[in-house]
């Protein structure tokens, strides 16, 4: 499993260190050593067209939703549904 589904799945486990851990950017010095090191893809989507965003707004884990807004991840990508993230995160508790 790719970097980037370890945080689809993180996410859709509430599993929130290593969500962390995947989105943690590498020190500078330690980025050499590794080379160019890959970001993760916060926007993946999976069969549903579902990212990281919508699982966690879905499940209402605030921490995560912190954590991938922080990371850049995009509101207005919509499901196959049609429904962007801004429609599961109006909350006034966000």
């Amino acid at each position: 499993m790719g970097k980037d589904q370890e945080l689809l799945q993180a996410v859709k486990t509430e599993d929130l260190l290593t969500a962390q851990r995947l989105l943690q950017r590498p020190r500078p010095g330690k980025a050499k050593l590794l080379g160019a090191a890959k970001r993760v893809n916060v926007n993946i989507q999976d069969a549903d067209g579902l990212a990281p965003l919508h699982h966690a707004a879905l499940s209402g884990n605030k921490e995560l939703i912190s954590l991938l807004l922080e990371a850049q991840a995009a509101v207005d990508i919509k499901d196959n549904k049609g429904k962007n993230t801004q429609i599961f995160t109006e909350c006034p508790d966000i």
